[in-house]
């Protein structure tokens, strides 16, 4: 009996250790668990922290450039305002203009401007302008091109032209501040240089 009680203890001891062996491996286990959530929880966190800080430097770079947008805009001569107007010696130049009509500058007796407005619309608010306008419409000889004189801000309005490029339309507005009396001889100056040329 002595055999069957040594074997008995060494098994029951065997278990005991196998028990113990298994509920040191389970308490790492969960040791190693807690351990390694908090872990993953700093890499999401610096990984969820590293796209706010690329969010907020993405903002901060879109306001920046509307800002610009904004600033250029607003300090130009007409894109907010629906008149153009040029003193040039003794003569006013004075045109309106379609609202959020950029202005370009002014080179050899012509006015440039930029819109985004469609080109049709554009060219009917100056039709309806010049008709209707503080024009008089005058021709030069036996010429059918019509001229538009301002009297009070003594200038003509040769013509306005709608070019479209892509989405953006310039538009260009040709002027002479001749006078009255020289203007066709003027035009015809013009006409025998360019010829010559």
């Amino acid at each position: 009996m002595d055999k069957k009680e040594v074997k008995e203890t060494k098994k029951a001891n065997k278990k005991e250790l196998h028990k113990k062996a298994h509920e040191e491996i389970k308490e790492e286990s969960k040791t190693e668990e807690v351990e390694a959530k908090p872990k993953k929880r700093k890499r999401r966190n610096k990984k969820v922290e590293g796209y706010k800080r690329r969010n907020t430097l993405v903002e901060v770079i879109i306001v920046c450039i509307v800002l610009v947008a904004l600033f250029f805009v607003a300090c130009n001569k007409t894109f907010l305002k629906t008149n153009y107007t040029k003193e040039m010696g003794s003569s006013k130049i004075s045109i309106d203009l379609p609202r959020f009509t950029y202005y370009v500058g002014v080179d050899d007796e012509k006015i440039v401007f930029k819109t985004l407005r469609k080109s049709q619309y554009t060219r009917r608010f100056f039709e309806n302008y010049l008709e209707t306008g503080p024009f008089d419409v005058y021709y030069c000889g036996n010429s059918t091109e019509p001229y538009y004189y301002n009297e009070e801000g003594k200038y003509f309005i040769l013509g306005i032209d709608v070019t479209k490029k892509f989405a953006v339309k310039t538009i260009t507005v040709r002027y002479s501040t001749v006078d009255y009396d020289l203007f066709c001889d003027s035009l015809n100056e013009k006409v025998e240089n360019n010829e010559a040329k």
